[in-house]
């Protein structure tokens, strides 16, 4: 009987450990309270970059290597880029961190004009953009070799001047050393800087001296400077130069003089450099005066741009095929100007209709609109012939190199700038008076580029294109 209860004891204490493990087990095996897990990571907004070109504006090519500088509209630089092989430069908006909207993007680079536009940034959108800066050669460069004994070099003037008459400097025995090789080039005014207060000042003409291994001249050379108007002889114009580091026009506080002709000034100056006149009109372009009859009237044309008025950026995707830019329309003018002088000489009227007659200008209003297409069959094309497929075999459209797997569209990006102009027209008679009339108008200039913006991340996205 004992033996049996000693069995019935045994086989009670395994049932209970069998049944604690069990139980432990159970428990180390429950599943514990559920944690929340943290939302996914937003995908990090890719930064808004300006990018654009420097172009040749003979060949139409990107001109390689070429500094590229970001600066505020009162000088301050805010960094510089230098263009790869296409002649692309870009800057990092985003790491700006301004509450400014309006930048200078310049450049300048050797043997062509200086280059500037003005870049526009809506940071609420993430939207920058600015048009390419397209470069003209200088073509009126000459490089004369001048010793001890002095030396003359000359150049013909710019298509900005009033005269024919060459663009001179002379230099005087022992200003510089033996075969020294001094270059002297008439710069375009559309091609130079602007003042530092375009809204006031303006340049109206250019030259660019050089004279590599020498920093001053020995005796001051003697400078002529050709002008795009007459004035009257012994006029003093302000002279400036380019300060190189900082690209900004500064007063040497020395006048040029303007001679007998009233078309030509002369300076003397002591150092290299280029060189400006500082004047009240911006000469964009000039027509040759012509003379009505045989009364020794003339009328030259000035064109001076007075800012830029609206810069509007329209895109075009998918879903929004299609867009129209109508440009303003100026009032039609009727310009009457009356000649004369103090001593009641004869008054004669000039309509625009003679001015038209002269120059070849319409008297209707100058409008402009622009009819936009998404065209994405024959981008498609061009990208996959280039070897950067946009569409997969299987017809599928895919972003750029690195963007392939991801979603987006192609965005085709219009940017439209409207600048006011004022066309100038100087009636003249030689020694009895000058008189201007004014017609206010606008000129366009539209740049298009596509890009590759990802679903959801808003901004300009990858590009251009």
């Amino acid at each position: 009987m004992n033996k049996r209860k000693n069995y019935l004891v045994v086989f009670s204490f395994l049932v209970v450990l069998v049944g604690s493990l069990v139980f432990s087990g159970c428990e180390t095996s429950r599943v514990g309270p559920e944690v929340a897990r943290p939302n996914p990571q937003a995908p990090e907004t890719p930064p808004v970059t300006l990018t654009g070109y420097v172009i040749d504006n003979t060949t139409g090519n990107g001109i390689a290597n070429a500094t590229v500088t970001l600066s505020k509209l009162d000088g301050t630089s805010l960094g510089t880029a230098v263009t790869n092989a296409s002649g692309m430069y870009s800057f990092n908006f985003t790491a700006l961190n301004t509450t400014e909207t309006v930048f200078k993007v310049s450049t300048n680079v050797a043997g062509f004009g200086y280059g500037f536009t003005n870049a526009t940034y809506n940071k609420t959108v993430g939207a920058v953009a600015a048009t390419n800066l397209v470069l003209t050669k200088i073509a009126n460069v000459t490089t004369t070799t001048i010793g001890t004994t002095g030396g003359t070099a000359t150049v013909p003037p710019t298509s900005d001047a009033k005269t024919t008459t060459p663009v001179t400097v002379t230099v005087p025995a022992n200003a510089v050393p033996a075969n020294t090789q001094v270059t002297l080039a008439s710069v375009p005014v559309a091609s130079t800087p602007p003042p530092t207060n375009p809204a006031t000042q303006n340049i109206v003409s250019s030259n660019n001296l050089s004279a590599p291994g020498v920093t001053t001249f020995s005796q001051p050379v003697t400078m002529s400077f050709n002008l795009p108007f007459i004035l009257p002889v012994g006029t003093q114009i302000p002279l400036l130069k380019l300060n190189t580091t900082t690209g900004k026009w500064e007063n040497t506080g020395l006048n040029s003089v303007v001679g007998a002709n009233g078309v030509t000034a002369t300076v003397q100056v002591t150092t290299p450099g280029s060189y400006a006149l500082l004047g009240n009109v911006s000469v964009v372009q000039t027509v040759d005066g012509k003379f009505v009859g045989n009364d020794g009237i003339s009328v030259t044309h000035l064109r001076k741009e007075t800012g830029v008025k609206e810069i509007k950026i329209i895109e075009l995707y998918p879903n929004n095929t299609s867009a129209s830019f109508n440009g303003s329309v100026p009032t039609s003018p009727y310009i009457t100007v009356k000649s004369g002088d103090a001593n009641s000489q004869p008054t004669q009227a000039y309509s625009y209709g003679l001015v038209k007659a002269i120059f070849g200008q319409s008297n209707s209003p100058r409008s402009i609109n622009y009819d936009f297409t998404y065209k994405w069959s024959d981008f498609a094309t061009q990208m996959n012939a280039a070897g950067t497929p946009v569409v997969t075999s299987g017809g599928q459209i895919q972003g750029p190199p690195g963007y392939e797997t991801t979603t987006g569209d192609w965005v085709y990006r219009i940017t439209v700038e409207e600048v006011g102009i004022l066309d100038v027209f100087t009636i003249s008679q030689t020694g009895v008076f000058t008189q201007d009339a004014t017609y206010p108008g606008y000129k366009y200039a539209v740049t298009a580029a596509w890009y590759w913006r990802v679903h959801n991340q808003g901004g300009i996205g990858q590009g251009p294109f």
